[in-house]
């Protein structure tokens, strides 16, 4: 019981990790977009000119990169989400079939017991 807790602790750390990993990605995104806007406009307000335009046009690949990395990281924070929630899952059903076993197994141990006192008991009559 105790080495199938230990496993899911690890686990559970692992995956807020890689959960907290992902959340930065987005914010490091994010914040790309919002800087890569504020130089598009700064670039637009400026005399057009072939090198301005492959700046524009380079900058608006940019930001279509990173709304991209945005919506793959939220997938695989859905992902990700998902598996954290059927390993709780799996923890807990584990535990409740260890619970029932020990009951079992308690109720059997008890009930051998009783069966070897009352023929010890027999044999002493």
């Amino acid at each position: 019981m105790a080495e199938y807790k230990t496993i899911y602790e690890k686990q559970s750390a692992i995956i807020a990790t890689e959960l907290n990993e992902h959340a930065r990605r987005i914010e490091v995104a994010k914040g790309a977009i919002v800087s890569l806007k504020e130089r598009k406009d700064l670039l637009k307000e400026a005399k057009s000119s072939k090198d301005v335009d492959n700046q524009l046009d380079k900058i608006e690949s940019e930001i279509e990169r990173h709304e991209k990395i945005i919506k793959v990281e939220d997938k695989v924070i859905t992902a990700v989400k998902e598996k954290k929630t059927k390993n709780t899952k799996e923890y807990e059903e584990h535990v409740e079939k260890i619970t029932k076993t020990k009951s079992a197994a308690k109720v059997a141990t008890n009930a051998v017991n009783d069966a070897a006192t009352t023929l010890k008991a027999q044999r002493e009559y």
